[in-house]
């Protein structure tokens, strides 16, 4: 058992050692070409020769980037053309002084001097040493390297001993841009200085208490808040063999539009200094102006006006270590070698696999195109993650593969033709013998199919005339007007006799079945040996089943043996045998998807092999035997429509009530005569002719059409639509419209219908019953309060019968205040005047006291004689009605100082005020009041009879509810008539 365990397990290593062997066989140019390619593109990429390839990508890739927002925490004071000319140059030491001095009063974090100031350049030099001296966030520039761009040059003598200096050196490229930046370098005495920019950033980021730390010595790695920096290597990322003398990074810098705020040195010379501009900022000093030279190429740079100036690289610089310590703003990353040779090498791959493939070339470039837009994506993606990733080596090194491989293989296609060829020259003449044994059998059977071809185009030739003539029977009888004119008996004639001819058959039949499809019934059989048409033979559903289920089953039945067929077998003894019939068809004749019957056709004789050509033609005969019968339900139909519209004409033209259609947008398309009559037209074609838009010609408000479509549109339908119409003499009636939508089978709009009644009597009528039913609702509103006539009106039963007890309406209230007022010397004027003037007297004065009484919201209750009565707090009770009545009493006095009468002489009132509980209600019969009962009301009428002439006087109730509000006088205590001793007050005035 070990053993065969053992031969299997080496049988199918040797089967994977096979299938491993032939696979590294079948892709041997991906293997080789990939490795060898990326070794050939590495090896060139040392050389330096595609630094500038790749400077350009990096360059590209930084005008692609979108902008970033500006950095409000660097701003930088410009020195520009405009400043100089202004100012002057060299900038004096007085005037930088001054600056400087402004500058400070901001509170700035850190302050650059971008200016060498090793030499003074009078006046100020000892304000300038002060200042200097005095500014401890201030740092001061040297150069410290002598190279192409110019000498070394000293700091000035106090910020040096301040230990106050950063270096002003940049690193450029061999194409004269400026890509990567010092963070630090060395000085000839071997002392480590930094930037500019990195000093400012580390000056201000120490303030928000973040500091530089040492992670790796050895690396120099350095951690800075959220950043970690690492000085490059020689050949990172596009470089080969870069000189790396000092800390030099990636440049990361802003977009030069607007990357920093700024402000001229003029501005910050006379004091024009936004308030938070600078505080807590870095500010930098330093020239812009173009004339001074102090400008550079960076990657944004793409004509030679597009440079940089020095300040901003240092502002950029200072910018990209805070963004990176606070914001976490990358830096400029890239990879190891091992790992830029693995890119490489995938991409080599790609391009191998490319290569390795037999499809057309074309294909080969458009799948080498994707592949190089992806790899130049995939590094513009990684760029703006902080990556620069090599992009020309891998580039090179995926289309080199790519046609090393594809030469490859077109040379390998070569070499098989080759082979190919020699093999077939070597074969040839074995297989031209082949060959042409093969075509002398061919030309044998080429002789036997041309035979056989000529056999069947005779008979082709003998079904077209067939057709031909089958056809011209057709189109004869499409044109024939017996067809369409109704007459059925006439047009199934002329299809069985067309049948019989065409077909040369011996009898042709149309049968239709009854309404109840229980029977058939022979409308017509031609049989053309006797020239003769029959009719009226019946075949029933009872008598033959099997024949009926077949003919349910199938829209044809072709039967070339009749006799033996199971579908006929039933007619056998009764019609088939006696008639010596032997084939038939019969063809459904269908009308709506219903069959009507069949066409039948019969061959006696010889069996009959009918061709699919004759069944069709049996077919087109049916279907014109259903024109036929829909011909004749047609013209019943038409004979229907036409009695009907007779019948709605007459409707139409001798209805009373006016009938219409209208279009949407206001036309009429029909109307009767009694529309036109209605609107005073002579005739619907006089309406026609002059009305063109209803809306506006013929509603008086045009706004009733809209709500007419409105309705319809929302309900289908309106009923009793009311409106004002004009006539045509201009005259305007009431009408009433009933009127519907009538819409096409889609639901779209086609008309509205409906009729008109004229309602302008009733609408009279109507009018004339509002108009006295207003008059009488204002006659019992002057009797009576509104809310109890209202219930009076809903009181008919006790009107109608009152033979009862309880009053028609009572009603008790715990708290109102009751007023009387009352003529002084009234019997003495009324003896003076006659009784026309008395009446008119009295008239005026109530009249004066009603309006008084309507606008204080109170109920006034009668009039008796000359007291007048009145009363707040009822029929609709209200917390204020002891002041309404003050109200009233004090504007009754006041108007009656001012009242005479006819002859000159003044009036005066007594008013009595009582506040307590009464019963108010409506009692009797006829001619009703609406009155009240209770001692609140008796003393009212006490308080004014036992008052003084021009006077008010209150009970104690009502002086407790009102003493606060108005000035009262302390009548004392007075004898009452069936109270005894009260005390009373006079009502004076309001406090």
């Amino acid at each position: 058992m070990l053993g065969s365990l053992y031969t299997i397990t080496v049988d199918i290593a040797r089967m994977w050692a096979k299938q491993i062997r032939q696979r590294l066989w079948q892709w041997r140019g991906i293997w080789i070409t990939a490795p060898a390619m990326t070794l050939a593109v590495v090896v060139f990429r040392l050389t330096g020769a595609l630094q500038l390839l790749e400077w350009a990508t990096l360059d590209q890739f930084f005008r692609l980037r979108p902008a970033e927002p500006t950095d409000s925490r660097i701003v930088l004071v410009d020195i520009s053309e405009a400043d100089i000319a202004q100012q002057g140059w060299p900038i004096t030491d007085a005037l930088l002084a001054k600056a400087l001095t402004n500058l400070k009063q901001h509170q700035p974090r850190a302050i650059g001097l971008d200016l060498y100031r090793e030499l003074p350049i009078a006046p100020g030099r000892e304000q300038l040493i002060q200042i200097f001296e005095s500014t401890p966030n201030l740092i001061g520039i040297s150069k410290v390297v002598s190279n192409p761009l110019g000498s070394s040059v000293p700091p000035p003598t106090t910020l040096e001993k301040l230990g106050q200096v950063a270096a002003n050196d940049f690193v450029l490229d061999g194409d004269g841009k400026l890509r990567r930046v010092l963070v630090s370098l060395k000085d000839s005495r071997n002392k480590t200085i930094t930037t500019l920019g990195s000093r400012l950033a580390i000056m201000y980021l120490k303030a928000e208490g973040i500091e530089v730390k040492v992670l790796d010595a050895k690396r120099r790695q350095l951690q800075l808040g959220k950043a970690m920096f690492q000085p490059m290597q020689e050949q990172d990322g596009g470089y080969a063999n870069m000189e790396i003398g000092g800390y030099q990074i990636l440049a990361n810098f802003r977009h030069p539009i607007h990357p920093f705020p700024s402000i001229s040195l003029t501005d910050v010379v006379n004091g024009k200094i936004p308030a938070d501009l600078l505080r807590d900022k870095v500010v930098l000093i330093g020239i812009t102006a173009e004339s001074l030279g102090d400008y550079f190429y960076t990657s944004y740079s793409t004509m030679p006006s597009d440079r940089s100036a020095g300040v901003s690289i240092h502002a950029n610089v200072a910018s990209q270590m805070i963004s990176a310590a606070l914001d976490d703003r990358p830096l400029l990353w890239s990879w190891t070698e091992p790992v830029e040779w693995l890119w490489i090498l995938g991409w080599a791959l790609v391009g191998a696999r490319l290569g390795w493939t037999l499809k057309p070339p074309r294909w080969t470039i458009i799948n080498l195109l994707v592949a190089n837009s992806a790899l130049v994506a995939i590094a513009y993606l990684l760029f703006l993650q902080g990556g620069w990733i090599v992009v020309v080596p891998p580039v090179l090194a995926m289309m080199g593969a790519t046609v090393v491989n594809k030469a490859y293989i077109l040379w390998e296609n070569l070499n098989d033709s080759f082979r190919s060829l020699e093999e077939y020259s070597r074969t040839l003449e074995q297989r031209v013998e082949v060959r042409t044994l093969e075509l002398s059998q061919k030309n044998s059977q080429l002789y036997q199919e041309i035979q056989e071809r000529q056999r069947a185009e005779a008979a082709l030739r003998q079904s077209e005339l067939q057709l031909r003539n089958q056809n011209t029977v057709l189109m004869s009888l499409s044109r024939n007007k017996a067809l369409y004119r109704g007459d059925l008996t006439i047009a199934l004639r002329e299809i069985t006799q067309a049948a019989a001819y065409t077909l040369g058959i011996d009898r042709a039949s149309i049968w239709l079945y009854d309404e109840l499809k229980t029977k058939l019934c022979c409308h017509d059989l031609f049989e053309p040996s006797d020239d003769y048409h029959s009719r009226g033979m019946i075949l029933t559903v009872a008598d033959h089943p099997a024949y009926f289920q077949a003919l349910a089953e199938n829209w044809v039945i072709c039967i070339n043996d009749a006799q033996a067929d199971q579908k006929t077998r039933e007619f056998y003894h009764s019609y088939l045998a006696p008639l010596g019939i032997t084939s038939l068809i019969n063809i459904s004749i269908q009308l709506g998807g219903q069959n009507m019957g069949i066409l039948c056709l019969e061959q006696m004789g010889e069996p009959r092999q009918w061709t699919i050509e004759e069944q069709n033609f049996a077919g087109s005969l049916a279907d014109l035997t259903s024109l036929a019968i829909e011909a004749q339900a047609r013209l019943r139909a038409e004979k229907a429509l036409q009695e009907a519209e007779e019948k709605y004409r007459s409707i139409f033209e001798n209805a009373v009530e006016g009938i219409f259609q209208t279009t949407f947008d206001g036309h009429y398309l029909s109307a009767n005569p009694a529309l036109a009559r209605i609107y005073g037209y002579d005739s619907p074609l006089d309406l026609f002719s002059r009305l063109h838009n209803i809306a506006q010609q013929l509603y008086v408000d045009p706004q009733r059409r809209a709500e007419f479509i409105r309705l319809i549109q929302i309900q289908g339908e309106v009923s009793v639509f009311e409106s004002q119409v004009y006539r045509k003499d201009g005259s305007v009636i009431w009408i009433s419209e009933n009127a519907r939508a009538v819409r096409d089978e889609r639901g779209g709009l086609l008309y509205y219908e409906g009729i008109v009644q004229d309602i302008t009597a009733r609408k009279q009528a109507e009018i004339a019953l509002r108009i006295e039913q207003e008059k009488s609702e204002r006659l019992l509103l002057n009797i009576l309060p509104g809310a109890i006539a209202e219930r009076l009106k809903q009181s008919e039963d006790l009107i109608e019968h009152p033979a009862h007890s309880r009053a028609l309406i009572a009603d008790s209230f715990e708290s109102v205040t009751v007023l009387f007022a009352d003529i002084v010397n009234f019997t003495t004027l009324s003896a003076n005047i006659s009784p026309a003037n008395l009446v008119g007297l009295l008239n005026r004065i109530f009249l004066m006291f009603d309006d008084l009484c309507e606008k204080h919201g109170l109920e006034k209750i009668k009039t008796i004689g000359d007291a007048y009565m009145v009363v707040g707090g009822l029929p609709q009770p209200r917390p204020d009605h002891a002041a309404a009545i003050a109200e009233m009493a004090l504007d009754m006095q006041a108007e009656m100082k001012q009242f005479k009468t006819y002859e000159g002489q003044p009036i005066a009132v007594r008013v009595g005020i009582n506040t307590g509980a009464v019963v108010a209600g409506v009692i009797g019969k006829k001619k009703f009041i609406y009155d009240l009962w209770g001692d609140a009301v008796n003393m009212a009428s006490r308080m004014e009879s036992h008052g003084i002439a021009g006077g008010i006087q209150v009970t104690e109730s009502t002086y407790q509810l009102l003493k606060d509000q108005y000035r009262f006088e302390e009548r004392g205590s007075i004898q009452v008539k069936g109270r005894g001793e009260m005390q009373t007050y006079f009502l004076l005035d309001r406090r």
